[in-house]
């Protein structure tokens, strides 16, 4: 039955990503200071947030709190501000507990056996006005690191105006080099397996 198929695969990832693993406290860790946080409060601004309203996929499925994106995009102007305002303030006094929790479910990855639990990946739907919020809070923080030089030249991936291809060429370009000057040349790959 694959309805009952499913259901056992939910429960078994359910279960797996159920039991958070605990980080030892670290007291001797320096603090944020209260500046930091403010300075993410100035950041999150009416735009930003209209930005990334605007951007957000439509058909994805809500997490716990059964907001759609689609909800989000209908907010009225008052709305849009009560939410600007809402992630202010969780930028500068932490996130509701309600928010860190999510459901997980089974995606059927289009191959292999549908009675197998391979064929199934686990999904965690977060709340939408917490991805919302993750979403601005990332684009705020590569603003930072990328206006104060923290990242290394030679970091492409994942940045505005960088592209991998660039590190492709680099690579061809020592090969080369190396076959011309009769250099040997050691390279490590590695591949991770369903890393996502």
């Amino acid at each position: 039955d694959p309805a009952a198929i499913r259901r056992y695969a939910e429960n078994h990832f359910k279960e797996v990503f159920r039991k958070r693993p605990t980080l030892p406290q670290a007291p001797w860790l320096p603090r944020p200071h209260p500046t930091v946080a403010v300075g993410l409060f100035e950041r999150l601004t009416r735009d930003m947030l209209r930005t990334h309203i605007k951007r957000l996929p439509n058909n994805k499925a809500p997490g716990p709190d059964g907001i759609t994106y689609e909800t989000l995009k209908g907010l009225p102007p008052n709305g849009v501000e009560a939410m600007l305002l809402l992630l202010q303030l969780c930028a500068v006094v932490g996130v509701p507990e309600k928010w860190r929790g999510s459901d997980t479910a089974a995606l059927y990855k289009k191959k292999g056996d549908p009675t197998q639990l391979g064929a199934y990946r686990p999904i965690s739907l977060m709340p939408t006005i917490y991805k919302l919020y993750t979403g601005a809070l990332t684009h705020v923080l590569t603003d930072i690191v990328e206006q104060s030089g923290s990242y290394s030249e030679s970091q492409e991936g994942f940045r505005q105006g960088r592209r991998t291809q660039r590190q492709i060429q680099w690579l061809v370009s020592t090969l080369e080099d190396a076959h011309v000057s009769h250099q040997p040349v050691r390279a490590c790959y590695i591949d991770f397996a369903a890393a996502y």
